[in-house]
């Protein structure tokens, strides 16, 4: 009998309300991943599904504009240099979609990553190409992470290279700071671009979005961002924007304490 009453004070049953409780979240957490990895693999599978047709688009188009061309005028060839293009267009749609899916099918090992190397590289690599020499930057200390090293240079390339874009006829002005307290680093890179509204500071996250879709000046699949936010995701971390249009805007990676390494600045 007093055994009966102790397994049902208050005590035992907040905990077997609490281990209901725990084991139910652990569940709602696998049904979502297996949702989530269910949804890359039909994005993978439907984006090299559409690959084949786009040949057949973009062939047919050469073989139109190479043997036909001194019959056609001049609209008609530039009408087909408008197919050829929006074909270009829809093979790095696709290209970039298959990208974003398979960051879940991405096994490689966690390993220890020096941000601070990282991003050097990275600006060396992009200076080699001519891409960024004209850009200023401010690289602070900055953490060392656990993580899957080819999705941390897709991080950080993504996040640097919007930030060159965006600056926008001004000389790119970028920094990457960090500051760390008693739950974990927050590292943060910012520019001194266009900015945007900061209505828009969770959809520019979405995939394919596009905040200036009409303005020639911003090449792109509108999918760069949202390949952060998965890696984000996939590594445990937070990604926000803050921006204030015509000043910049700055991007805050949130790295909690447990995904740091040991040995972290």
């Amino acid at each position: 009998m007093n055994t009966i009453l102790q397994n049902i004070q208050p005590g035992n049953q907040r905990n077997s309300v609490r281990s209901v409780t725990e084991k139910e979240l652990h569940l709602l957490k696998e049904e979502l991943k297996a949702v989530k990895e269910n949804a890359s693999r039909f994005t993978s599978v439907v984006a090299h599904d559409l690959q084949s047709p786009l040949r057949m688009i973009t062939g047919f188009l050469d073989l139109l504009s190479g043997r036909y061309s001194q019959q056609l005028d001049e609209k008609a060839i530039q009408y087909i240099g408008f197919a050829v293009k929006g074909a270009e267009k829809m093979k790095n749609l696709i290209k970039a979609l298959q990208l974003h899916a398979s960051l879940y099918n991405d096994n490689s090992p966690m390993v220890e990553i020096d941000l601070g190397q990282l991003i050097a590289d990275l600006i060396s690599k992009n200076e080699a190409k001519g891409e960024s020499a004209h850009v200023k930057w401010q690289v602070d200390d900055l953490p060392l992470v656990n993580g899957r090293r080819n999705q941390m240079n897709l991080l950080f390339e993504e996040l640097l290279a919007n930030a060159v874009k965006f600056s926008a006829g001004k000389t790119p002005d970028i920094s990457v700071s960090s500051s760390g307290n008693a739950h974990g680093w927050e590292v943060i890179v910012t520019d001194q671009g266009i900015g945007f509204d900061p209505a828009y500071s969770e959809s520019i996250f979405e995939v394919f979005r596009k905040l200036h879709p009409e303005d020639g000046r911003f090449e792109g699949t509108g999918i760069g961002l949202a390949l952060c936010k998965r890696i984000c995701e996939l590594h445990g971390w937070e990604i926000r924007a803050v921006s204030t249009p015509g000043k910049g805007s700055s991007f805050i990676l949130t790295i909690p304490e447990l995904n740091q390494s040991s040995k972290s600045c």
